[in-house]
């Protein structure tokens, strides 16, 4: 650079001169460690930082029971909206044996606690009544079933990751159907990246 312009030289001896210069190269997401990158090297001591790659649009580790992947792994829970401190986003995600994949989950840029609405087209208030109007004596895991057309999938998180429940559990189980917590642990790794930052 020079003074506050910035002076590029291309391996055929041209020479550009301007006030910014931005180079579009090439992420580092699916490469393999033994095949790195050899864009960075051309800011070697060109007094230009380098900021190593982090992953970005990746999964997250949740720390899954055994039981709960026996039921669930591989599964998708559809039609949701995920909550988290970026705001509310809906989709769908996959529940994987080491956590969570999908659009929601992707979009989040570090590890915290989200929560998942998981019957959004219903509010806190239809779910307890659905639930609360049931005539036959039914377990609670029997009425969402039967009541709530959940997928296998959000039945099995209920069932294996809610709280124990008090009294008949309905509201506590509308609550949680709503606002059901998950706590998200470390972000995957730059070489399952979708894409790198």
């Amino acid at each position: 650079s020079t003074g506050n312009q910035v002076k590029l030289t291309f391996d055929e001896g041209n020479e550009w001169i301007g006030n910014a210069a931005c180079f579009c190269l090439g992420g580092a997401s699916w490469e393999p460690d033994e095949t790195p990158l050899r864009w960075p090297s051309i800011f070697t001591n060109k007094e230009v930082a380098f900021t190593s790659f982090t992953a970005a649009n990746v999964g997250y580790e949740v720390s899954w029971s055994e039981d709960f992947l026996k039921e669930a792994e591989g599964l998708p829970i559809k039609n949701i909206i995920l909550k988290s401190k970026l705001g509310e986003m809906p989709g769908e995600i996959m529940i994987t044996r080491y956590g969570l994949e999908g659009t929601p989950v992707y979009s989040l840029k570090e590890p915290q606690t989200i929560v998942i609405d998981l019957k959004p087209d219903l509010t806190l208030e239809q779910v307890l009544q659905k639930l609360s109007s049931a005539s036959e004596k039914l377990s609670i895991n029997r009425l969402v079933k039967k009541y709530l057309n959940l997928c296998p999938a959000s039945l099995a998180l209920i069932y294996h990751h809610g709280p124990k429940l008090t009294g008949d559990g309905l509201k506590e189980t509308a609550e949680l159907i709503k606002n059901f917590p998950i706590k998200l642990l470390n972000k995957r790794g730059l070489e399952e990246a979708i894409s790198s930052a």
